[in-house]
């Protein structure tokens, strides 16, 4: 078995159509909770969270980081699996430790004061 890049290219782009879409539908029920739903604004919303203009936006450092992680993520798996069948396992990677994430977002908001 070989590592296979356009599964680990999918899974990027997999990851930001994801995001992308959960964006999206997220926007259009809080503007219809609202009652500022109309067919503009949901054009408007649709437009805002497409692939074209995924990194035009405030959340563009977010979504990158996010391929990126989904592509590495991807890569150590098939690793791991190929590593297997040599009897060699390297665990399956930690996706649930936020450590690094909360001492990054402290010493930002710490910077922009």
């Amino acid at each position: 078995m070989q590592i296979n890049k356009d599964d680990i290219a999918f899974a990027a782009e997999y990851a930001l159509k994801s995001l992308l879409s959960y964006e999206r539908q997220n926007e259009i029920q809080t503007s219809a909770k609202q009652n500022v739903l109309s067919e503009e604004k949901a054009a408007q919303i649709v437009k805002k969270f497409s692939v074209e203009n995924a990194f035009c936006n405030q959340d563009a450092d977010f979504l990158i980081s996010q391929i990126i992680s989904h592509a590495i993520l991807e890569y150590h798996e098939q690793l791991r699996i190929k590593l297997l069948e040599s009897g060699i396992d390297i665990g399956e990677m930690d996706i649930n430790t936020e450590n690094m994430r909360k001492t990054y977002r402290e010493e930002m908001s710490n910077d922009d004061m």
